[in-house]
């Protein structure tokens, strides 16, 4: 599979497909041309996009010409904004946001601040009047940014500005993506609305650019003609420019939203991953790959539904396909907090694979609905609990996650007076940032995991890291 962009010029944000997906997808990218990946541009156009070959979309955008012709030879993954998704008829949970959002994961390096201002121009307004928009920036002590330099030089000019005037779309998506407060502006025609809007839309932001000709008397030139301006004209536009400077208002995107957005895309990456390795074993076609991308971003849809309803997900458990056992190690780890003899009541029991690892061990299985015809059915969220019958200790493994009202249902289980195993993930390593996707309804650090079990009078008798952000615990009530 080839990453297809445009490469009669050295552009920015052209230039960072090469540099990011060489990172992110060294083993999927090659120069086979018979399928083609579609990532970080606007590339939805089908005067643009070759015929006859499998396509990828991965962030893409639209806005440039006519749309392409969708059918089964091609897999939506992501766009970049909801105009995009709208305009190529897809359902709005195609659109995330744009992959260069990706560069956070990727580009570590710290640089000092030492430019105040910089200024980023749309690639042709420096191909046609560089000299003219230097000058100016020179005259104000704005640095500026090349858009055609190599994309670690723009990427570390970028990070160290303490602000960016952006003509330049992925200029201001990477300013963002750092944290480097912008301000869009525009100089002609050449600067699509469509694409800016659709990726402050991503993020819930306006689009509201300051025009660098706005308010001036004096006639607006095409970027190619800007070098015509007398000398008269160009202080009033060096005039103009500073005021932009000095009092247009900056933006940024809100960080926990930012953040959600690269999770969500890192996840539809490894979706894409996983679907390529599956082609290339011949395992499904293009079209029922489709077909799975957008079954999983609908049942993620479906069950944020379901938390802003504050139900239980009861279609969800019903299913058994939901109930393979994805984390082994956790129930291993579980059963070594688990003497002989013990008669355990598990509460979200599953496919109740703790069962099976059990030495010596009488198994009490309680769950949302029925696994077979020994389970206890509760719905914790409504208040309903299993018995204590015989039961000697209790596990409750990947639950929490799911349980509205924490503090009601930890003083249930205290009212047990029983050792207790418990799992939770926490928010600490930011893996899980979109945890309403998993269908998790609550969000807790380790220290507020550590606080509220205190407050509900719980001894922690050991705490051991299942990975790097899913914690199991040993319990006794005091």
């Amino acid at each position: 599979m080839k990453s297809f962009y445009f490469k009669h010029i050295s552009n920015f944000g052209d230039e960072l497909n090469a540099w990011l997906w060489d990172k992110l997808l060294p083993d999927v990218l090659d120069e086979d041309h018979s399928a083609l990946f579609l990532g970080i541009g606007s590339y939805l156009n089908s005067e643009w996009i070759p015929s006859g070959h499998r396509i990828a979309v991965f962030s893409t955008g639209a806005g440039y010409g006519p749309i392409p012709d969708i059918n089964d030879t091609w897999s939506i993954y992501c766009v970049r904004g909801p105009l995009t998704a709208k305009l190529l008829n897809l359902d709005s949970t195609a659109a995330v946001t744009d992959g260069a959002a990706l560069i956070k994961r990727e580009y570590l390096t710290k640089n000092t601040k030492c430019h105040k201002v910089s200024y980023m121009p749309h690639h042709y307004s420096d191909q046609e009047a560089s000299n003219f928009w230097r000058t100016i920036c020179q005259n104000l002590n704005v640095h500026y940014i090349d858009p055609h330099l190599p994309v670690e030089e723009v990427l570390s000019a970028i990070q160290k500005s303490d602000l960016l005037i952006a003509e330049a779309l992925h200029g201001a998506i990477v300013a963002d993506t750092l944290r480097v407060p912008w301000i869009p502006v525009t100089s002609g025609s050449h600067i699509l609305d469509f694409k800016w809007k659709d990726w402050c839309a991503s993020l819930d932001m306006p689009y509201q650019p300051a025009n660098l000709f706005d308010t001036l008397n004096i006639p607006v030139k095409n970027a190619d003609k800007v070098n015509e301006y007398s000398a008269d004209e160009k202080n009033l536009i060096t005039e103009h420019f500073n005021k932009i400077v000095q009092s247009s208002p900056s933006g940024l995107s809100d960080e926990k939203l930012l953040e959600q957005k690269i999770v969500e895309l890192e996840e539809r990456l490894e979706l894409f991953k996983k679907d390529h390795y599956s082609e290339n074993e011949g395992s499904c076609s293009q079209a029922e790959r489709t077909r799975h991308a957008q079954k999983v971003i609908l049942e993620a849809k479906r069950r944020n539904q379901v938390i802003k309803q504050q139900e239980s997900d009861i279609k969800r458990w019903s299913d058994t396909n939901a109930l393979e056992e994805l984390l082994p190690q956790r129930t291993i780890a579980a059963t070594t907090m688990i003497s002989a003899n013990s008669t355990v009541l598990d509460l979200g029991c599953g496919s109740m694979p703790l069962e099976k690892r059990l030495i010596n061990c009488k198994y009490l299985p309680c769950d949302i609905v029925a696994r077979d015809d020994r389970t206890i059915v509760c719905d914790f969220n409504k208040g309903e609990m299993p018995d204590k019958t015989d039961a000697t200790i209790i596990v409750a493994l990947e639950v929490l996650e799911y349980i509205y009202d924490l503090p009601a249902f930890l003083k249930t289980l205290h009212g047990y007076n029983l050792p207790i195993v418990l799992s939770y993930t926490t928010t600490d390593s930011g893996i899980y940032l979109n945890r309403s996707n998993h269908g998790w309804v609550n969000n807790l650090n380790w220290n507020q995991l550590a606080q509220l079990l205190q407050q509900n009078q719980f001894n922690l008798l050991s705490a051991n890291r299942i990975d790097v952000s899913q914690i199991i615990m040993h319990l006794i009530p005091v």
